[in-house]
């Protein structure tokens, strides 16, 4: 099954790597609308293997 994430709004850190996880991601085209992985400016690599396993 097809796990679909909406995006509305700021969408960091965890929150994107969890988006990323999914098959497909749909964000909205909205001025407020922001993706990013902060926690790079601090010299700390995104852990996208750990958010994946929540998905299955």
């Amino acid at each position: 099954m097809p796990i679909i994430a909406v995006i509305h709004g700021a969408c960091l850190g965890g929150g994107l790597e969890l988006a990323l996880a999914c098959h497909a991601r749909v964000c909205s085209n909205d001025n407020k609308t922001k993706l990013g992985l902060p926690e790079v400016q601090l010299g700390l690599l995104p852990r996208f293997r750990e958010r994946s396993a929540y998905l299955g």
